[in-house]
């Protein structure tokens, strides 16, 4: 019997932390107490990509006897990689490496006056690099790279209230749309890559 054999090159085009996918798509209100402060921090969305624009709104609200001056709104895009060594890893103890990065920054000033029953608001955004490569990743073997907005409260006198939410970052722009659970497409550059499935 003769056997042939033939190879051909396939791609694999990995969606999961597209920032469109329905589950990052859930409202969610996340809360921290810091003595007689309490923040609230409101998101619609969990997952972005390059160029996409983060947004929540964040209630700093304070109860009983308490007096201070808000000074402002502070949100941050922070990125943590752990670098997990192997047996020729020249850290200390083999422990694992640590690196933090700020990607964007906004603070909104506002210097107005907190007193027990008073609250204030503001909607925060920041923006992620349209040329930022690093996704999440946390299940390779070394490596793991995480993404948290780190919303702050900061106070005049009393102790800053901090809530970090984490958030998903892919390396997919948003137009690049998925591919719909009915296999219809929702964007013409699968329809340039994949003509047979039109």
């Amino acid at each position: 019997a003769t056997t042939h054999t033939t190879i051909a090159p396939i791609t694999i085009d990995k969606h999961e932390l597209h920032s469109t996918w329905p589950i990052y798509q859930q409202p969610e209100t996340r809360s921290h107490v810091e003595g007689d402060v309490t923040l609230f921090v409101e998101r619609t969305r969990a997952c972005f990509g390059p160029g996409d624009r983060m947004s929540v709104k964040a209630t700093v609200k304070a109860e009983k006897d308490f007096k201070d001056t808000l000074r402002g709104f502070e949100l941050t895009l922070r990125e943590t990689t752990v670098f997990r060594g192997g047996p020729h890893s020249t850290s200390k103890q083999g422990a694992p490496v640590v690196k933090v990065v700020h990607i964007s920054e906004q603070r909104v000033p506002l210097n107005a006056a907190l007193f027990g029953g008073m609250q204030h608001k503001a909607e925060l955004f920041v923006n992620v690099p349209a040329q930022h490569t690093s996704a999440t990743l946390n299940t390779a073997r070394h490596i793991d790279i995480t993404y948290h907005l780190v919303v702050k409260a900061l106070m005049a006198t009393t102790t800053h209230v901090s809530l970090d939410l984490p958030v998903v970052v892919s390396n997919w722009p948003k137009y690049v749309h998925y591919i719909h659970p009915t296999g219809v497409l929702q964007n013409r550059y699968f329809a340039d890559r994949y003509p047979s499935r039109r």
